[in-house]
């Protein structure tokens, strides 16, 4: 029977309202889990590294937007430096505006999975269940509520905006199209560099569902992604080389390749094993001390099992083969190999893989119900249960984000021999006042592992507000003797020896710190102030004149110690010029300038007295 072109637009608009309405409950059921998340905290592991660092709560500025381009620190990500400038711009640095971000932007991949999905699979239902899961994983938690992995959110939109783009490309080929696939690639590598495995996933999309395998020949399947696997090598060398400059990356007698490739199998077993039993969820795996045989024979052969089960059945299970290949290809850039930093996983790696493990299981188990002829009310029955659960169990695990002490002491309570999550419940439980116990958490850190260098440095900083600065000493020093170039040990140990009146020594470790880091106000002031005491007040002004050139965001306040230091040298009227500069460039302490005895000797010029009379207090 010929449908009629009226039947037609009747039928899309149908479809069109049930689309309208799928999103709708997407909507719902995304914000209903996360929208609790806008009222918590910043977590003290990295969050604060993304927003109150690198100028970021100065927004975006023309400054800050040369500096997205151009920070190396740890990861070069400048479109996930933008997404915080942007926040800070709009919302400022209290956390809520940050997470109402992460949640627009997970609710917006959450949309366009079922978009894309859809677009690429004709299946509407399907495609909807997939972005249910994605949407309330336990696993997927983390990425939402973590500030810090705003580079996963990110890079999980522009990669399944690449797979939308990439299917259009192949369908109605043209040089546009293909152009955003590649705009999409780049913006990708920009957020995050995992992204360097989508020329793979594109691969598997052309064995399914695209259906290309056979009726394309293989050359041209690879030859047309040549430009995506050589911006894929520009991504992964631009990952490698930032990780090496920051110290991020151990080196290979410090970490065999034997032990990397033990961790990979085990993790990739505890990747499956959080997919079917999302318990025990942390925000930090600690690297294992060793692994057991069974455990990593164990691992190796569900992945060889499952691995061959894929093969086996890729003819007559499609769905099957890409959706694990996804998760295999698409977790390896960060499945450990390439190690940077100590942890064994992370939550947040698995965003973007699961996406093929939920496309497994959904065809597959739409698969199951037809082959046993079950009941589509049962079947509905079932997956609403199963959805109910893990909505449960993400908003149960959500609760744990809500701050630094609540997210470690779960994650203490979940797992062993955690030394991250020791150090950083008790920096947090310190900030509260919380000294005694904070202590503890330290001290366990280091009993797990005794070379920790920021459980060293916390521990001093406690011991050294308690008055205790000969043991504080010792364990600034072995902080900075385990990480000679992490910054705050260092600066920690050079302001205690300066209290101390060790001079030479304290002005060393200061030097040490503007060689790796020549803009840091605080090593500069701190040097400056050696560099005074001993009356060698030119070296103090070459010092803040040289910073004035890497951190011009600090004039007010390097103007008006360049005005002091010149004030007691007698130098009135260079004095006066840098006091001007300060107060137009927004100098507010005026209060100083009724009691600062470094100023006295300008005391009588004109402009100063204009000054007291203008701020009489």
């Amino acid at each position: 029977m010929e449908i009629g072109t009226e039947d037609k637009k009747n039928i899309n608009m149908v479809l069109h309202k049930k689309h309208f309405w799928i999103c709708i409950g997407l909507a719902v059921i995304t914000i209903a889990v996360y929208g609790r998340a806008v009222g918590h905290d910043f977590i003290n592991m990295d969050d604060h590294f993304f927003v109150l660092e690198h100028n970021v709560p100065d927004g975006l500025t023309l400054e800050n937007l040369k500096n997205a381009f151009t920070t190396f620190d740890c990861i070069w990500f400048p479109v996930t430096w933008l997404s915080h400038m942007t926040d800070a711009h709009l919302c400022g640095t209290a956390p809520a505006g940050h997470h109402l971000t992460s949640i627009l932007l997970h609710l917006i991949n959450v949309l366009l999975l079922f978009a894309v999905l859809r677009y690429i699979t004709g299946a509407v239902w399907k495609s909807a269940l997939v972005a249910v899961l994605f949407a309330i994983h336990p696993v997927n938690v983390e990425t939402v509520a973590y500030i810090a992995a705003r580079k996963e959110l990110l890079c999980g939109l522009f990669w399944i905006l690449g797979m939308g783009a990439y299917t259009a490309h192949t369908r109605h080929p043209s040089p546009i199209r293909y152009g955003l696939v590649v705009a999409a690639f780049i913006l990708g590598g920009m957020a995050n560099p995992i992204i360097m495995a989508f020329p793979l996933a594109c691969l598997l999309l052309d064995a399914w569902p695209l259906d290309r395998i056979g009726e394309t020949p293989a050359i041209r399947l690879f030859t047309e992604k040549i430009p995506l696997f050589m911006l894929a090598l520009v991504v992964g060398l631009l990952a490698l080389l930032s990780q090496q400059q920051s110290g991020a990356m151990p080196s290979i007698e410090m970490l065999p390749m034997t032990v990397r490739i033990a961790n990979a199998v085990c993790a990739y077993g505890a990747y499956l094993k959080n997919l079917i039993y999302p318990a025990g969820l942390s925000i930090f795996y600690p690297y294992p001390q060793a692994f057991p045989l069974w455990k990593t024979a164990g691992a190796t052969l569900v992945l060889l099992a499952l691995t061959g089960t894929a093969i086996c059945y890729r003819r007559r299970l499609p769905f099957i083969f890409f959706g694990w290949f996804w998760f295999i290809l698409t977790l390896a850039p960060a499945i450990g190999i390439v190690k940077a930093g100590s942890h064994a996983m992370a939550d947040r790696y698995a965003y973007i893989s699961f996406i093929g493990l939920f496309i497994a299981i959904i065809w597959g188990s739409t698969q199951v119900f037809n082959h046993y002829k079950i009941k589509r009310s049962r079947a509905m029955a079932g997956t609403a249960a199963i959805l109910v659960v893990l909505g449960l169990l993400s908003v149960r695990q959500l609760s744990y984000w809500k701050n630094s002490i609540t997210i470690f002491e779960h994650a203490l309570s979940v797992t062993s021999d955690n030394y991250t999550a020791h150090n950083n419940l008790g920096k947090a439980l310190a900030d509260r006042g919380g000294t005694a116990a904070a202590r503890r958490h330290f001290e366990a850190a280091l009993a797990i592992e005794p070379a920790f260098s920021m459980a060293h440095n916390n521990l001093g900083v406690l011991l050294n507000a308690e008055g205790k600065t000969e043991t504080a000493l010792t364990h600034f020093e072995k902080a900075v003797q385990q990480a000679p170039d992490l910054i705050p040990p260092r600066y920690n140990l050079g302001s205690a020896l300066l209290a101390r009146g060790r001079l030479d020594e304290a002005a060393l470790q200061f030097r040490e710190i503007l060689k790796r880091d020549p803009g840091h106000p605080k090593a500069t002031t701190r040097l400056a102030l050696v560099y005074t005491t001993r009356h060698q007040y030119d070296k103090a002004i070459a010092l803040f004149t040289d910073l004035l050139k890497h951190r011009p965001d600090y004039t007010s306040s390097i103007a008006y110690n360049l005005a002091c230091l010149n004030a007691i040298k007698n130098d009135k009227q260079t004095a006066v010029t840098w006091l001007k500069k300060s107060i137009n460039n927004g100098f507010s302490r005026f209060d100083l300038l009724f009691s600062d005895p470094d100023l006295e000797n300008i005391h009588m010029t004109s402009y100063y007295k204009k000054l007291l009379e203008q701020y009489k207090p």
